[in-house]
């Protein structure tokens, strides 16, 4: 548990120091800049299917979870016992904040709200791993780190819950 509240901790650092964070709804110049550049191509037919499959039918499935299975499943159903179906696959993969973008679709922001630059991926990353004590893990190899990319390749390219106009994806299903 302490790897994962040290990455909740850096997140929350670097929010606060660098002043980041998220505006709560698309600009019409956003939506614009979506449509010139193609970036969804889903029909009106496929966003509905999208929508309906990724949203509310799995939550109509029943499933039953082994607290004490040996193996995880192949799917990762019940991953999370109180939630069977979060980091499943083909479901959408929930932002923990909204995607914020310089010209509202593509580009990486360059500014913080207060308009002052934000620090290059660089300067943050070095800046995090001077702060953290370098402990040498005798049972952490070379492995761990090809496989914690493609987790993060893994999560990063998951769909997020969208739909092709960068509307969130809304039913009328219970949590």
């Amino acid at each position: 548990h302490f790897g994962f509240t040290l990455i909740i901790l850096i997140i929350t650092v670097i929010l606060l120091n660098f002043s980041l964070s998220i505006d709560s709804e698309l600009s019409n110049d956003a939506n614009k800049i979506r449509k010139k550049r193609q970036i969804n191509k889903l029909s009106e037919t496929s966003s509905s299917n999208l929508s309906t499959a990724s949203e509310c039918s799995y939550k109509s499935l029943d499933v039953t979870c082994l607290s004490d299975a040996f193996y995880r499943t192949f799917d990762g159903v019940c991953n999370n016992i109180l939630n069977p179906w979060w980091g499943t696959t083909n479901i959408p993969f929930r932002r923990l904040m909204r995607a914020n973008y310089a010209d509202g679709v593509f580009s990486p922001r360059n500014a913080s709200k207060t308009g002052d630059s934000l620090p290059s991926p660089r300067v943050i990353s070095n800046t995090c791993s001077n702060e953290i004590v370098n402990i040498t893990e005798r049972s952490i190899n070379s492995f761990f780190t090809t496989f914690a990319q493609f987790i993060d390749h893994d999560l990063t390219s998951a769909a997020n819950g969208r739909d092709d106009i960068g509307e969130q994806i809304h039913c009328d299903c219970e949590d």
